[in-house]
């Protein structure tokens, strides 16, 4: 009778001499007739997670003009009445500075498809589309990955123009990175703190010009912070009602090229967009080569604003 350690050694054996790399592989003719013996399934296996994280920071298209102008207007001081005076000087909302994005630099993405190629490594033509469809569709995840990091930079140039604000002291927070109850406890205040406070006024924007209150703040965090303060802050789980009403929480890889001792920032998602100006795909048959480029161009302007509010949370220096 086999013993469990038996049927082990022997599952080792076995499975380990069947798995094969591809740089392995040899074909084989095990059958009567001598045939080789054909591929039974080809795959790929890839994440199913999606790609940009960031939706929310996609805004609206541009199917004409590319740069795009933000503009600002004063709040009115009341002067008393006076009965006696006949019609006087017109008076308007004094207008801030304006703001200018330009469009950022075209790009494409090519991919090259040739005939009597794929269908060499397939049994059927469905198989060979299948192939085509999945080469094709790398172009648009490429894209996507393109656009994403796209936004991540975006917040990091906003960051960066936050620490160069001349009202940056009230814009950035230096406060330890929260890794246990005290520091995370600590964070969660001072996030809480500013999210009511942008609900009654907003001050904290890359001009210090007094603006509305924002109702809806998104808190992006860098990956790691989050397990830290759900698990070791005895506050518990850093969810959206035990944070402040209207607020989102979302954990990123990384802020682009920002200071590296940015570990989160509280923003009117609203401020920081990248609005797509266009997006087309050419097709070009190769008469030669027996194949077809097919290239997607794109183009989107980066909005960053200078009036909607924004607070930075890094390490002391």
């Amino acid at each position: 009778m086999a013993t469990l350690a038996d049927i082990k050694k022997q599952v080792v054996a076995v499975v380990t001499e069947a798995s094969q790399t591809a740089s392995d592989f040899t074909p084989t003719k095990d059958n009567r007739l001598g045939l080789i013996d054909r591929i039974g399934r080809t795959i790929i296996v890839d994440g199913d997670a999606t790609i940009d994280r960031l939706p929310e920071l996609n805004g609206p298209d541009r199917p004409t003009g590319r740069v795009i102008q933000e503009y600002f207007l004063g709040f009115l001081a009341p002067t008393a009445r006076d009965k006696s005076a006949g019609i006087g000087t017109r008076a308007y909302p004094e207008k801030k500075k304006t703001y200018f994005d330009y469009p950022l630099k075209e790009q494409k993405f090519k991919t090259s498809i040739a005939y009597e190629d794929l269908e060499k490594a397939v049994a059927s033509a469905d198989e060979a589309g299948s192939l085509v469809s999945r080469i094709l569709g790398r172009r648009t995840d490429s894209r996507d990955l393109f656009r994403y990091n796209e936004k991540k930079q975006l917040i990091a140039n906003r960051i960066a123009k936050a620490s160069k604000a001349t009202n940056k002291a009230s814009l950035i927070t230096e406060l330890a990175k929260p890794v246990d109850t005290p520091t995370g406890e600590a964070f969660i205040k001072a996030v809480k703190n500013k999210v009511r406070d942008a609900g009654f006024r907003n001050t904290d924007n890359l001009t210090g010009e007094l603006a509305k209150g924002v109702s809806g703040l998104t808190l992006y965090l860098t990956k790691g912070i989050m397990p830290s303060i759900e698990v070791d802050t005895e506050a518990g789980a850093f969810n959206m009602g035990k944070l402040a009403p209207g607020c989102e929480v979302k954990e990123l890889d990384d802020f682009g090229n920002a200071d590296a001792g940015v570990y989160a920032v509280l923003v009117d998602t609203r401020g920081i967009q990248l609005c797509k100006n266009y997006q087309f795909t050419m097709n070009q048959p190769l008469a030669e080569p027996g194949a077809y480029d097919e290239v997607r161009h794109f183009s989107a302007t980066g909005f960053i604003s200078g009036y909607s509010f924004i607070h930075v949370f890094k390490v002391p220096a």
